[in-house]
């Protein structure tokens, strides 16, 4: 849907840049799916609100929009500062690396295609246009902007007869083909043609912490936090593998996780949950990890579990056949067995798994 522009004077030569506060969020329901964006803009005493949406896209791609979309509005050259709790959009820009993308011909390296070259570019041209410092702000931690920003982007995925995203539908709707029994031949992150593999991540101490005090579901806890490095790696990851939880929380169901991740913007790498709910089993019983491989239809070669429990994660994923990433935050010594070694820093993970 389109917005009209946000209203501003036009700007006299030699006249200070007028000062805007941009901030933006993005949703997505199932990555990919339906998506929205959301944004609000500040200047002076003037406010407005704005949101869009698309009938299947990326979560990425809906933060990157948010951006677009908002300084599109602006009408003339301004002094901007830019909010979102995407660490994705903030680092591509001031760490430099969506330019380096575009150098290369939008290759990360020389055998990674950047994803979203259609986006990064329109935001680039833009930023050469306008005057942005981009900051990031931790999603669901009380900035009053930033949770309207969200709800906006919530509602707007929500709403009926999304127009198509262009960008996202020519480029990867043909690798989202199913396969036999109806199971799709790559996840979301993983290119056409890869061999389909997976990593299981357990949850509550892994990849978010736990915080023992809490009582109740993860997503109601007053405060949550992810790992250090959990985004960071699984950023990485998400082009070669399927990344799935696999945990034996007992008083969350699949939903109740992925709201829990999404405060702290992990849902978007994360393409299937495994919960006792939704197993019927738990670590470190073989039939949690059976469940797991004939859901997937994966054989045991093809899926390592990374947990920080050594009992439930490793020696009953090493029980099942597979092997195991022991997650040790505490220590750096590294400890390795037959099926198992240790790592002390999930960011780790893309350096072990690079050959």
């Amino acid at each position: 849907m389109k917005n009209p522009p946000f209203p501003t004077t036009p700007n006299q030569a030699g006249e200070q840049l007028p000062p805007v506060t941009l901030y933006t969020d993005g949703a997505c329901t199932g990555n990919p799916g339906p998506g929205g964006y959301g944004i609000v803009l500040i200047s002076g005493k003037h406010r407005k609100e704005l949101s869009g949406g698309f009938r299947r896209t990326t979560n990425n791609r809906m933060e990157l929009t948010a951006c677009i979309e908002g300084l599109r509005a602006l009408k003339m050259r301004c002094k901007v500062n830019l909010y979102s709790d995407s660490e994705y959009v903030v680092n591509g820009i001031t760490k430099g690396w969506a330019r380096r993308w575009r150098a290369r011909g939008w290759m990360r390296n020389k055998k990674d295609r950047a994803e979203n070259p259609d986006l990064w570019a329109q935001l680039l041209d833009i930023c050469d246009q306008q005057d942005i410092t981009f900051h990031w702000v931790r999603g669901h931690a009380g900035h009053a902007e930033n949770e309207r920003c969200d709800r906006l982007s919530v509602q707007a995925a929500a709403q009926p007869n999304l127009p198509p995203d262009p960008g996202y539908e020519k480029n990867n709707l043909s690798s989202e083909l199913a396969g036999p029994g109806g199971k799709q031949t790559a996840g979301p992150g993983l290119a056409a043609g890869q061999p389909k593999r997976a990593l299981l991540f357990d949850w509550g101490d892994t990849l978010m912490r736990v915080f023992p005090l809490f009582p109740g579901p993860m997503k109601d806890w007053p405060q949550v936090a992810a790992m250090p490095g959990a985004a960071e790696a699984l950023a990485a990851l998400q082009a070669n593998w399927m990344l799935c939880i696999a945990t034996n929380a007992a008083d969350s169901n699949e939903e109740d996780i992925r709201a829990a991740l999404r405060r702290v913007k992990l849902d978007e790498y994360i393409d299937t949950i495994y919960c006792y709910r939704s197993v019927g089993h738990r670590k470190p019983s073989p039939e949690f990890f059976d469940h797991i491989l004939t859901d997937l239809n994966l054989d045991r070669t093809q899926v390592i579990m990374v947990g920080d429990d050594f009992d439930s994660d490793i020696q009953g994923a090493n029980r099942s056949g597979l092997y195991a990433i022991w997650y040790t935050p505490r220590s750096q010594e590294v400890k390795q067995g037959e099926q198992y070694r240790s790592i002390g820093d999930l960011r780790q993970l893309p350096a072990i798994f690079k050959d």
